[in-house]
């Protein structure tokens, strides 16, 4: 009996132990931490609007004040904030992180790039100046970010979002460029300009998500990049015989579900709209 009982208490003492250390994760599927859904919001990725219309009930500002300081009053501070675009919000967060992230989040929802100079953490800034440029669409923006590596994937994101090749064309690293002017132009001449197989292989890969053509796929040197593409280019063809083209088992079969799934898809669309005219490709 007396044994029993101290398994018994290691195996409560476990439990306790393993809920007080575990730090809340966005992958760790309860909603905990500053989220306002499961695994999404405050820090974490954004939730839906069907994430957000189960979990916030109204759009007004909640009583935060009412909740016990930490982790529930944070949060409410947090949805606050997003939902109303409300840096005053992000101000009475506890910690400092919190409130980076949060001025962080707004700034790039708003947008408004002087919630950006309240960011004083570097990183944060740079991420900062980085969502704003991205959601303005203004290359401008990322001029003023110090780091060359982040400010190459600004222009980056912003070329590739106003398909500009003069804002591609500023990115210091030639790799970068290239791809970043492969994907606006949709041709395949800027990945040849890459120096060495790694590169080209991969600009060719992200080309196939813009231009699904299999001949780019077969054109690309690493066998499992090569197949990576050639699954890109079966989905978006809604053909499953460019799958007999991948070596890999595993991949081969994850590249016929896709294929399955996009064809599902087209014919639940083509029934929405009452096209039935229409030849599903084969």
């Amino acid at each position: 009996m007396r044994f029993k009982l101290m398994v018994l208490a290691a195996v409560i003492a476990v439990v306790f132990i393993a809920g007080c250390t575990n730090e809340p994760t966005c992958d760790d599927g309860i909603q905990n931490g500053l989220e306002s859904g499961v695994d999404c919001g405050g820090p974490c990725k954004s939730c839906s609007s069907e994430e957000v219309r189960v979990t916030t009930t109204t759009l007004g500002k909640e009583d935060c004040s009412r909740l016990e300081a930490g982790d529930k009053r944070d949060r409410c501070l947090f949805t606050n904030a997003q939902n109303l675009l409300d840096a005053e919000e992000c101000m009475k967060l506890s910690t400092k992180l919190w409130k980076q992230q949060c001025l962080r989040k707004v700034a790039s929802e708003k947008p408004d790039l002087t919630l950006c100079d309240r960011v004083t953490d570097g990183l944060e800034n740079m991420e900062c100046m980085k969502a704003v440029a991205i959601k303005m669409k203004n290359e401008t923006v990322c001029s003023r970010i110090t780091d060359p590596g982040q400010r190459d994937t600004c222009y980056y994101q912003v070329g590739y979002e106003t398909k500009s090749n003069e804002t591609c064309g500023r990115i210091a690293s030639e790799t970068s460029k290239y791809r970043c002017l492969a994907l606006v132009t949709k041709s395949d001449k800027y990945c040849d300009m890459l120096p060495d197989n790694k590169s080209r292989d991969w600009c060719y890969n992200r080309l196939a998500t813009v231009a699904p053509e299999p001949w780019l796929c077969r054109s690309i040197v690493d066998n499992g990049t090569a197949d990576d593409c050639m699954t890109i280019v079966a989905e978006k063809k809604v053909n499953d015989k460019l799958c007999d083209e991948i070596r890999n088992k595993s991949v081969f079969d994850g590249c016929k579900k896709k294929v399955e799934d996009a064809r599902k898809r087209m014919l639940e669309l083509q029934k929405s709209v009452g096209d039935e005219a229409k030849v599903v490709p084969t």
